[in-house]
């Protein structure tokens, strides 16, 4: 009974052991060598991206996945469609904190940008976006924000518990409530 016990756990060790394979490669002088090979994976994302599907007068509208409603009009690109983000990662959300220090709380983050067929992003420039947060600001803000750090205010009208502001060509847009630090 033991020898049985014995031989089924080293049977068991055996087996669940992980072993190293090698690939070998013949050349013509008979000698085996040694060839890596890399194995690679690829994620793949299937939800949507946040599209705004545009009509011909060049206007759109779309809903995040939290509610907030996105209406755009102005100078949008033949061929391009515009995506807008919103930036949810939790260190993108502080630096970008850091950045306003203090100038706005309430932050709602967006990454604004159009891409074309090929996937290349280019700035969105000119386009008039509306946005109706799930949360209503009292006294709004808006600024532009671009990857070397460098803030912008832009113009902001509030009407009916919607914000409206013109992209500036920055890839990043940050609304919120007035903060407590002078502008």
């Amino acid at each position: 009974m033991k020898r049985i016990m014995a031989w089924m756990l080293t049977m068991i060790v055996a087996l669940s052991a992980s072993f190293t394979a090698f690939a070998a490669e013949s050349n013509l002088d008979g000698e085996n060598r040694q060839t890596d090979i890399g194995v690679y994976a690829r994620y793949n994302d299937n939800t949507q991206w946040n599209t705004v599907p545009v009509d011909d007068n060049g206007r759109g509208t779309t809903t995040l996945p939290d509610g907030t409603v996105i209406a755009v009009r102005g100078d949008l690109k033949p061929g391009c469609q515009l995506v807008i983000d919103p930036i949810t990662e939790t260190d993108a959300k502080n630096w970008i904190s850091g950045i306003l220090d203090g100038k706005a709380a309430n932050l709602t983050l967006l990454h604004i940008y159009f891409i074309d067929s090929s996937g290349n992003t280019m700035a969105a420039t000119g386009v008039t976006v509306t946005i109706k947060l799930p949360n209503k600001l009292t006294d709004p803000v808006a600024y532009s924000l671009i990857s070397a750090g460098k803030t912008a205010g832009l113009t902001v009208t509030a009407k009916d518990g919607s914000l409206t502001f013109t992209t500036d060509g920055s890839p990043y847009y940050v609304l919120g409530e007035r903060g407590t630090k002078p502008v």
